[in-house]
């Protein structure tokens, strides 16, 4: 198994991510239990926060961002981010 070494990184999906009011979603290497996304219950994996984007009907004006905590994330298969994405 490998190992994603982060310290913190923050992510812009579909690009205006300053002006009007975005969504963020957090992650956290170190969270105990599965979350919400938020920064009080953070995801425990980078999959889980894709998927929420994915997941939301459409992409707000100020776009998504998703902060990653310090931390090891454990990568059991390739971590993909396609045309779907962007």
């Amino acid at each position: 198994m490998k190992n994603l070494s982060l310290s913190v990184i923050i992510f812009c999906f579909a690009g205006l991510c300053a002006g009007a009011a975005e969504t963020v979603f957090h992650v956290s290497a170190v969270a105990d239990k599965p979350g919400t996304g938020s920064e009080g219950r953070p995801f425990q994996t980078l999959e889980e926060a894709r998927d929420a984007v994915r997941d939301l009907r459409k992409v707000p004006d100020g776009g998504v961002t998703v902060v990653l905590g310090g931390g090891l994330y454990p990568v059991k298969k390739s971590f993909v981010l396609d045309t779907q994405d962007s």
